[in-house]
């Protein structure tokens, strides 16, 4: 019995045509989520010192 080889597959060595369309979409996608939450980030970076973590804040006050 003839095991299926990976060499035989037909796109083993490059993707064409639709698959490649969406490894690129989604690897763009990942990379502009990245950005968005390293921005996100930096910009919200100053609330953290506003609020004493590890202390109980009575926010009715």
């Amino acid at each position: 019995m003839n095991e299926p080889r990976l060499q035989d597959s037909t796109d083993y060595h490059k993707l064409t045509g639709a698959k490649r369309e969406v490894v690129w979409a989604l690897v763009s996608f990942l990379l502009a989520l990245g950005v968005m939450y390293s921005i996100v980030k930096v910009s919200n970076s100053q609330v953290s010192g506003e609020i004493p973590l590890g202390k109980r804040v009575d926010y009715t006050k």
